[in-house]
């Protein structure tokens, strides 16, 4: 009635939030009824054949889409009764093939007007009256008046497939509302599928999403042969198009929106251009930026060698003509293009946008540069253009890559597995999800960004070496935590999440002040600044031989205590030191403890000593998280750093002795 309501008085936004609130309130008594009187949410269907109904706005030109009709493919129809619910829109680019696998399409709007209550009202009389047991809804608006609509018509089970970034990142398309939508839709899912981490965490935040609800499964391609053209039609292709023979091909394949960037694309083409004055530059797709795009190819002395095409049924044709394909998103969920142009045998240079980094490892199956570096981009088209080897290496590689970890069999049994989970049973296992490693290392950044300066050795070589073999699992979701001088917040190289602390601060801070570091500079250390007596007399120990230096050593330490106690006016100083010690070393550990809690991993790497190891085995054991202690150096395990470290040093042998398992680097 309240929704009815706000409908007469044309508040269409107000009656969407009032059926999301009928459907969170029907959906809390039905699950308090299961959980009451045991009964089951909804009958089984009478027959073998299970009923599932797919509903996303569209079937025009799209990612989501491609993979829809890509999954409708190796789809166990024997098992699966599919039935398509969408909007009758203009676009309709991959109809003809939907309805070639014999899948009938049912339209919610008749005369192509558009209200989001009417949709979901209309969505659940349709269920109503053809019940189903599995309604999954793509792409984000579908995924949320999906779930409202479905839980009003008492569907069973509810699925959402996430398949972009957050809606923030797109304030030109969704309303400012959305957040608040998307939040109260979340209980009504069974499960959210994200097509790739980097998806899962930004609608995770965005949505208040618990960790048990969300689900990675990557988008899957199907390695066809058929679809491969020879020599001869890629010539006629290329005649077709009137591009001329012999010309360098680079191209970008996508949306014309704003979050594609064509704009650095066109930028680095005219440096590329400057360069191959032969090279050619295609843009295939269509969009409202169309105009932009060639009046601007005009204004930067393009014209005749930006070739702007539309959208294109031969897409994947067109991939297998570049020499080279391009990818400039500032945003993206997981990039279909990427996959075709492992397949089809294209290199490719693309921004680190997304879950991009998930499916191109750096150097490895193609190039990943930073989101809106025009010089990069165009730097690694030319390094491309001028080394066949290089470009071979490379796309061996990422078909090597697509065909072990994205194929469209593998996606599809992920996502048929979930259809077939009786959800309402109890103790029904959660979905499997990479399991989280994060490797702890201070000075791990000099490793894997050498511009930043830091100083790196043999441990921090060795974990990041090992982080980045095993991210490239997809049964493992890796985090690297460390530090850049201060700095805090979160970044991502190849498949790696970087997550900057502010606890190495002081860490690094004391190192760079021992080894004359400051400011960027190096200190002379034979005329550059006097040592201070504690530094000659340390010098002069490291001289001596070592049945000598320990007594030494242990003289000056004691000499040190007692004109510390001598030098005091009163004992109770010496007691509220101690006392300062102990609160500084506490905020530490509490420090610590927001910071693991926020990474979340399951298991916790660290390599080389230091008290911080006792930290993070605390916490572990507070949080029941698994820690390795990875040994560095015979120091570690001697007993002697304890012995030099005192205090410090005991937190380090509670970590260690603590620690689940501990990996040495030789018997000895």
């Amino acid at each position: 009635l309240v929704a009815w309501f706000y409908v007469t008085r044309g508040l269409d936004v107000m009656a969407l939030f009032s059926l999301a609130g009928l459907a969170l309130v029907l959906h809390g008594l039905r699950t308090l009824a299961t959980h009451l009187f045991d009964q089951r949410a909804a009958a089984e269907l009478p027959t073998d054949l299970r009923r599932v109904v797919l509903f996303i706005p569209s079937l025009g030109v799209g990612g989501t889409q491609k993979q829809l009709v890509t999954f409708l493919q190796h789809l166990d129809r024997d098992r699966w009764d599919v039935e398509l619910v969408m909007l009758d829109l203009p676009d309709k680019f991959f109809e003809p093939d939907v309805r070639a696998l014999g899948i009938p399409i049912t339209y919610l709007n008749r005369h192509r007007e558009f209200w989001r209550a009417g949709v979901v009202w209309r969505l659940m009389r349709h269920l109503r009256a053809h019940p189903c047991q599995v309604l999954h809804g793509w792409l984000h608006y579908a995924v949320a008046l999906g779930a409202i609509a479905g839980r009003l018509a008492g569907v069973p089970v509810v699925i959402g497939s996430l398949r972009s970034e957050r809606p923030g990142r797109f304030p030109w398309f969704y309303s400012w509302w959305q957040r608040g939508l998307d939040a109260l839709s979340v209980p009504l899912h069974t499960i959210l599928i994200a097509n790739s981490k980097a998806v899962r965490e930004e609608n995770r935040k965005w949505m208040f999403v618990p960790e048990r609800k969300l689900l990675t499964v990557y988008n899957g391609i199907s390695t066809d042969e058929t679809a491969f053209l020879n020599d001869a039609e890629l010539d006629k292709l290329r005649s077709d198009l009137n591009l001329p023979v012999g010309a360098s091909l680079i191209g970008i394949v996508g949306r014309l929106w704003p979050e594609k960037d064509h704009a650095t694309f066109l930028k680095a083409a005219l440096l590329v251009g400057r360069v191959r004055p032969e090279a050619h530059f295609l843009i295939v797709g269509d969009g409202n930026l169309r105009h932009w795009i060639e009046s601007e190819s005009v204004r930067l002395g393009l014209a005749g060698r930006v070739h702007v095409l539309g959208d294109r049924k031969d897409a994947f044709a067109l991939i297998q003509l570049l020499e080279v394909l391009v990818l400039t998103s500032t945003t993206e969920g997981f990039p279909n293009v990427l996959l075709e142009a492992a397949v089809a045998g294209t290199p490719v240079v693309t921004t680190a946008a997304g879950g991009v980094a998930e499916v191109v490892l750096d150097g490895e199956t193609g190039f990943v540069v930073p989101c809106g570096d025009v010089e990069a981009v165009a730097g690694r088209v030319l390094d491309l253009l001028g080394d066949a080897d290089s470009r071979t290496r490379l796309v061996e590689a990422a078909r090597e890559r697509v065909r072990t970890c994205f194929s469209a069999d593998r996606v599809a049994s992920a996502i048929q597995s979930l259809y077939e989970r009786d959800w309402r049973q109890k103790g029904t296992p959660a979905p499997a999800r990479p399991l989280r490693v994060c490797f702890i290392s201070t000075y791990a950044y000099g490793v894997l960004k050498p511009s930043s300066g830091l100083p790196v050795g043999g441990a921090e070589v060795q974990i990041c070496t090992l982080a980045r073999e095993l991210a490239h699992d997809p049964r493992f979701d890796v985090v690297v935590l460390t530090g850049d001088k201060g700095r805090e917040g979160v970044e991502r190289t190849a498949s790696l999440t970087i997550v900057l602390g502010g606890v190495f601060r002081k860490l690094q801070a004391a190192v760079s002040a021992s080894s004359g570091v400051e400011n960027g500079g190096s200190r002379n250390a034979t005329g550059g600044g006097r040592l201070t007596f504690r530094e000659r007399v340390r010098r002069w120990l490291d001289r001596c031989p070592s049945a000598f230096t320990l007594p030494v050593r242990t003289l000056v330490r004691a000499a040190y205590s007692c004109r510390r106690w001598v030098t005091s006016s009163a004992s109770f100083l010496w007691f509220s030191e101690r006392l300062r010690e102990r609160r500084r070393e506490s905020w530490e550990i509490i420090r610590w403890g927001r910071l693991l809690r926020a990474v979340g991993a399951e298991i916790y790497v660290m390599r080389c000593a230091s008290p911080q190891v006792g930290y993070v085995r605390l916490i572990c054991a507070l949080l029941r998280r698994r820690l390795v202690y990875m040994v560095a150096h015979e120091f570690d395990v001697s007993g002697e750093y304890a012995r030099v470290r005192g205090r410090w040093g005991r937190w380090f042998e509670k970590g260690l002795v603590g620690a689940d398992a501990i990996v040495c680097q030789h018997a000895h």
